[in-house]
């Protein structure tokens, strides 16, 4: 299956967009618990639905030829992983309450007294597609076991009401194409931030796949892809360049 490339987002579908997000960007902030679960299934779900020509598209995009066993890696740096992603927010809503995701990460003390965790390997699957690998946070002097809750998915310790609104610019370059869509996840999710996507040159043909891959969030405006070369990038400063 080919994609064809998107054209070039125009000005005044930047200030579409623009205004949509900013719209919503409160709404989304004040979204539940149990909806933003609900949206992330059906984006599992949708992904699944397009995970192939994905695989494809990027295959095609970097000149292998149907069938090349590095296509593969397409995989693992795609729709994998951004499954992945979507799993371990799932996880961590799903055990928000007295945040107790928390009790299922390993920790340990380091030399200096702080406080690690262990974040990867995580999984099964970690420890056998990224064997050998291993990343910790390293917590600031003075966070303790006993009040380590008071440090994770601080957003969430903010009343729905209580939080404010904000719009994120999202930049979506380079080669690995899970990278900008799992950056939109982390502000949506994490931050409680709506965003805009502009996807550069190099991976805009992932413009329509994730358009689908993500459309349960568009729905609710809490997201816009748009496409551009240098001066579409411009929109970082909107308005004052995008006239």
């Amino acid at each position: 299956m080919s994609h064809a490339r998107p054209g070039l987002t125009t000005c005044s579908q930047y200030d579409a967009a623009l205004h949509a997000l900013s719209a919503a960007r409160q709404r989304w902030a004040e979204t539940s618990v149990n909806r933003r679960l609900a949206l992330l299934r059906q984006i599992k779900d949708a992904l699944a639905g397009i995970a192939s020509a994905w695989v494809a598209a990027a295959a095609a995009a970097k000149g292998l030829p149907a069938g090349d066993p590095l296509a593969g890696e397409e995989w693992l740096a795609g729709p994998c992983a951004l499954m992945v992603g979507c799993n371990g927010l799932i996880a961590t809503l799903e055990q928000l309450e007295e945040k107790t995701f928390l009790r299922r990460i390993p920790l340990r003390t380091l030399a200096d007294g702080r406080l690690a965790l262990r974040v990867v390997p995580g999984t099964l699957w970690d420890r056998l597609l990224l064997s050998g690998v291993r990343a910790e946070i390293w917590m600031q002097p003075g966070v303790t076991r006993a009040h380590l809750d008071r440090y994770a998915a601080r957003a969430y310790d903010i009343p729905p009401a209580a939080r404010q609104g904000k719009l994120a610019l999202v930049l979506g370059a380079g080669n690995v194409a899970s990278i900008a869509p799992l950056d939109v996840l982390h502000k949506l999710f994490i931050e409680n931030q709506v965003c805009l996507l502009k996807l550069n040159p190099v991976n805009d043909y992932l413009h329509d796949l994730l358009a689908q891959a993500l459309a349960p969030v568009i729905a609710m405006d809490a997201l816009r892809i748009v496409t551009g070369d240098a001066p579409g990038g411009s929109v970082a400063d909107y308005p004052s360049r995008c006239r």
